[in-house]
């Protein structure tokens, strides 16, 4: 009978030098990235320390740094009751309690959790990063919730049936003009920050949910689906297939697919067909500006 695999134990620092990043929710915004990243490599965590209002350009005064540090060399095993810098919905396995909503913007996934309980779950279209407007990423809670209104920017005005903000001008909407949600639809043709819904799953939640509720938005990278990263493939191997003739003028398009095949999870990189033509483009790039240099000289 195989042996169980003992779990890698891990500890949790979070730190933040100023009171605004401590207002800002930094704090919980790391540690419940950690807390994901954890959970989803199956790390145990057995200790969490907290720094608040420390500089991190040295370890002195960082009493819960270097209290780890303490318990790294004694492999001691802690349960630690941190000084917390914001009232939390509860304190144990986690500090949001079980009513909440977690935003992972890698798998463009949410789920909705009330006492414990998933209400709904659904794809959604978040902030569009190629053109910056990434949605934001950290521990937030729900500011207000209202029906009809109109979000207004500098170039936009648009009416919504359900309207759930959680960080400033960021929030969750039906977006009934979009006709697919998830995949790598953000990367492109995502919104200005908040998170299009389908209309049926806005209604839900804000029937669900209520003022100061937590709202979990984060990363994690490994969580894609396998549309997404088929389509990442897929957009390098048409970047490749645009080189074509190699150039001077082509170090742009090459660096792009580079860049882009460079950024693909090792294990999807032998889907890309036509890497060979990218490293012999880069290999031609390199002669025609080693030749530039030498007619120069």
């Amino acid at each position: 009978m195989p042996m169980k695999k003992e779990k890698i134990k891990v500890y949790i620092y979070t730190r933040v030098s100023t009171a605004m990043q401590i207002d800002g929710y930094s704090l919980d915004a790391q540690k419940s990235r950690m807390k994901a990243f954890a959970d989803f490599n199956d790390y145990e965590i057995v200790g969490e320390y907290e720094d608040a209002g420390k500089s991190g350009k040295s370890i002195e005064g960082r009493i819960q740094f270097n209290q780890m540090m303490e318990d790294i060399k004694s492999g001691k095993s802690v349960e630690r009751e941190p000084v917390y810098s914001q009232t939390a919905n509860s304190h144990g396995e986690n500090d949001y309690g079980n009513s909440y909503v977690e935003i992972n913007l890698t798998s463009q996934h949410l789920f909705v959790y009330k006492n414990g309980s998933l209400v709904v779950d659904s794809d959604f279209v978040s902030g569009n990063l190629s053109k910056g407007h990434g949605s934001p990423t950290g521990a937030f809670s729900v500011t207000y919730t209202t029906t009809d209104a109109v979000l207004r920017g500098e170039d936009y005005a648009t009416p919504v049936k359900y309207w759930m903000p959680f960080a400033g001008d960021v929030g969750m909407h039906d977006a009934s003009w979009r006709k697919s949600f998830g995949g790598n639809i953000y990367k492109t043709n995502g919104s200005h920050g908040c998170i299009d819904l389908p209309t049926s799953v806005a209604k839900t939640i804000y029937n669900t949910i209520e003022k100061g509720w937590p709202v979990l938005v984060y990363t994690l990278p490994g969580t894609e689906s396998a549309a997404q990263l088929q389509q990442d493939v897929q957009t390098v191997i048409d970047l490749i297939n645009s080189i074509g003739e190699v150039t001077a003028d082509s170090e742009t398009v090459i660096a792009s697919a580079r860049s882009q095949y460079d950024a693909l999870p090792d294990s999807t990189k032998a889907n890309v067909t036509n890497y060979d033509v990218l490293v012999a483009a880069e290999a031609s790039l390199a002669q025609i500006k080693a030749a530039g240099e030498q007619t120069g000289m």
